[in-house]
């Protein structure tokens, strides 16, 4: 069963898919589709999900929070099926 807390943590991740959005604008696919690579060979090496490859790539990213929520936003389109 989905509760609260589960909630509240898919709607911070699209708050930040949301920013990187609106950060990026028109380069937003293209920075997506770089980032995409590492989090589908993270996800295969390690046989785990979008978001649990897309942690394990963000934190081998030192001193750059715009990196971080980059990863987080291409998770967040991957499991939506997007920014391909």
């Amino acid at each position: 069963m989905i509760g609260e807390r589960e909630v509240r943590t898919a709607a911070r991740l699209y708050e930040v898919r949301d920013a990187m959005r609106r950060l990026h604008g028109e380069r937003y696919d293209a920075r997506v589709a770089e980032i995409r690579p590492y989090i589908e060979a993270t996800m295969e090496r390690d046989g785990v999900s979008e978001i649990v490859a897309a942690t394990r790539v963000a934190q081998r990213v030192t001193g750059n929070g715009f990196a971080v929520a980059l990863i987080v936003a291409t998770a967040v389109e991957m499991v939506e099926g997007g920014g391909e």
